[in-house]
């Protein structure tokens, strides 16, 4: 009797039953597809954390290379000027140890040193003009 009951209910629920799980696997197929798609977000949340870090990483490579340019650049002009200093005072050394002979050449012919100098201290690099004024200056005392 219960049995009967049983199967009798079933029976009118039968087409119920059928649209649960119709509507039970549409269920499954869009909680399939969200969990796919949760995936498919987290793995470009993955990606896009990756980027991040490599275009920072990227962007203090650049900030570093600039840098070292830079000091690469201001170290070359810093040489320069150095080399440059070092090559006027090699010029000035010359240009002294010239007076200084110059000098003990006209005080051992007895002439007058201080026009000589004044020319050598006014006119860089116009020798001549002082050897000029020195050969006057002999040719006069003798």
């Amino acid at each position: 009797m219960f049995h009967d009951k049983i199967q009798d209910k079933q029976k009118e629920l039968q087409p119920w039953t059928a649209q649960i799980n119709t509507k039970q696997a549409e269920i499954d197929v869009a909680t399939s597809e969200r969990d796919a798609l949760a995936k498919k977000a987290e793995a470009l949340r993955g990606q896009m954390k990756e980027a991040e870090e490599k275009f920072s990483s990227l962007q203090s490579e650049s900030k570093t290379k600039v840098l070292y340019t830079i000091t690469m650049i201001g170290l070359d002009l810093i040489v320069r000027q150095i080399e440059h200093q070092n090559e006027l005072r090699t010029e000035k050394g010359q240009l002294q140890k010239r007076i200084q002979e110059a000098d003990r050449l006209l005080k051992v012919k007895g002439l007058f040193v201080f026009p000589v100098r004044a020319v050598f201290d006014t006119v860089k690099g116009r020798s001549s003009q002082c050897t000029r004024v020195a050969r006057k200056s002999l040719n006069k005392s003798k």
